[in-house]
Parts: C-alpha cells; structure tokens; sequence
C-alpha cells in the first residue's frame, strides 16, 4: 500500500480522542460574534492544532478555536508543523485508483 493509501486511510479514521476534542473546542469558543480569542493557547488546543494540520484547512481551524488566522498559521510555524507535500511520478497504485474513481464519476 502506497503511502498516500495509508495516509487516506489514517485520515478517514478520524479518532474518538479527536472528535472529543473538537466538541471540547467548540463549547469553550463561545465568542461573540467579531470578537477573537487572544492570549495563551491552551494545551488541548494544541494538541487538537496538532492532529488537525494535516487534513484541515486552515482557515477553518482559525475559525474553529475562533482565533485570528495568522496567529494559527504562527503556532503551526513554532510547533513546525508541516502538510505532506507529494512529489515525484503517479505509482502504478495510484494510476490504478484514478481511473478507478475517474471512471466511476464519468458514467
């Protein structure tokens, strides 16, 4: 299995732990409505910033913890947090799953 296989497959297992941690996020983000949270993040706020970096964007992790977008954008900096970029040629695996998916959004 090619790694973005497994990658996909890790992404759409979303773990309980992460969900808990968004709802937790959402309920303390209880800000009016152009009010931005400031201060110290929290350490569940940083794990959840953690897990979600890879899959999120992050426009809506901003939007999520209710904080400024490049305040986001500088704590994955500091915690050099980094998304997979993908380079080189297509695996045969994956030409094999283009046009598995290709073929069926065609018909």
């Amino acid at each position: 299995m090619s790694l973005k296989a497994k990658n996909i497959d890790n992404t759409k297992k979303e773990d309980n732990c992460t969900k808990n941690l968004k709802k937790r996020i959402e309920r303390s983000v209880m800000i009016k409505e152009d009010k931005l949270k400031k201060g110290k993040w929290l350490k569940h706020e940083i794990d959840l910033l953690r897990r979600l970096f890879l899959t999120e964007n992050t426009r809506q992790i901003a939007d999520m913890f209710g904080r400024p977008l490049q305040t986001v954008r500088q704590k994955a900096y500091d915690l050099k947090l980094k998304r997979i970029q993908y380079h080189g040629p297509w695996s045969t695996d994956e030409i094999k799953q283009l046009k598995k998916l290709f073929l069926i959004r065609a018909i």
